[in-house]
């Protein structure tokens, strides 16, 4: 929460255990990073179980991070998933800190 644009607005503890989780498993999966000038880009293997995570993801933090903005490319017969997550300026402090909050480092 570093700017007051730029905060989380989950506020049940359950919720933010989901969360939690699933931010764990994402990253735990992520196959690949880049560092973008406004955030960050993720790939993840094809198959139908991250394929859900990742949907879910895109879901939940629609919801809890209106600022971010998302695109998803998924590669023809189950190849990788490319996750890229932008937003305004101070989102990859914001990000660091969301998922150092996790116990999550680069």
């Amino acid at each position: 929460m570093t700017d007051g644009r730029l905060c989380c607005t989950l506020n049940h503890p359950l919720e933010i255990v989901r969360r939690g989780s699933l931010l764990k498993v994402l990253y735990e999966s992520t196959l690949e990073r880049r560092e973008l000038e406004r955030g960050f880009a993720f790939r993840f293997h094809g198959d139908a179980a991250t394929e859900r995570r990742v949907f879910e993801f895109i879901a939940m933090e629609r919801d809890c991070c209106q600022f971010l903005s998302f695109q998803l490319n998924l590669a023809k017969q189950r190849g990788s998933i490319w996750l890229t997550v932008e937003g305004p300026d101070g989102v990859k402090e914001f990000a660091r800190a969301e998922m150092g909050r996790f116990g999550l480092r680069e």
